[in-house]
């Protein structure tokens, strides 16, 4: 069987079209980033930067949101990080098929003690939410989004291979990875999954900012069970990421 598969940063469900509220902040359309999603063709898609709860009820529950206007009532989202000002924002996956089961994996921002003096990012808590979704057969789809620092990207890595490495389901790894192509945090992923931007010949494909591309740092992986048949990054700002698709085929 075939599959269209998607991942896509949506940034709080922002719209960088039009110009920011009164406040300052940038205006969040969750309808139209989840119609984006269904135009798309999208079957099961890996969201990140979905919010829990925010500043506004548009912030509150988002994963529900897009899921009701996406059409599906198969989503799952998991935490990764509550504010100290009391915003929450985690990953998210919308599903046209059962999601059987739900697990999540925390991958904590260093302590002062542990980080790096040369890494001055911001730290940021992350999550892998894993999902078991029936297509015919049960395959693993993963959804995460990497740390900025060197170390929060070594131990997700750590954290992805530990998972990987359990598995025995066809697996789907996807998300914001806030890494480059050729960097060797990625080698351990590709040693297990294959890009389905390098099979077809799209490695280096810009996926940020949508409106002034510049870095590939959004990726679709998948184990050997799959056949990539097509990639695309999709030109559209909405979010300042682009969304990433694959179709891919599957013996079930």
């Amino acid at each position: 069987m075939k599959l269209r598969i998607g991942t896509y940063n949506v940034q709080h469900c922002a719209d960088n079209t039009v110009p920011e509220d009164e406040s300052g902040r940038l205006v969040v359309r969750v309808d139209k980033v989840a119609r984006l999603l269904k135009d798309l063709g999208l079957e099961i898609v890996g969201l990140n930067e979905v919010y829990g709860k925010g500043p506004g009820e548009e912030y509150c529950d988002q994963a529900k949101k897009l899921a009701e206007y996406f059409g599906t009532e198969e989503y799952a989202f998991g935490q990764s990080k509550e504010f100290e000002w009391g915003d929450s924002i985690g990953n998210a996956v919308l599903s046209n098929y059962k999601i059987v089961n739900v697990e999540y994996y925390p991958v904590l921002s260093p302590t002062e003690e542990e980080r790096r003096a040369e890494e001055k990012s911001w730290y940021e808590d992350r999550l892998v939410v894993k999902t078991t979704v029936d297509v015919g057969r049960e395959i693993c789809f993963l959804s995460t989004h990497f740390g900025l620092n060197g170390l929060e990207k070594e131990r997700m890595v750590e954290k992805l291979v530990e998972i990987i490495d359990a598995e025995t389901r066809p697996i789907i790894l996807c998300g914001d990875f806030n890494v480059f192509p050729d960097q060797d945090y990625l080698k351990p992923i590709y040693a297990r999954l294959q890009s389905a931007a390098d099979v077809m010949g799209k490695r280096n494909e810009l996926t940020w900012a949508s409106f002034d591309p510049r870095f590939t740092l959004d990726y679709i992986f998948v184990s050997k069970e799959f056949t990539v048949k097509a990639f695309e990054v999709v030109d559209v700002i909405l979010s300042d990421h682009r969304p990433l698709w694959a179709e891919v085929e599957l013996d079930v």
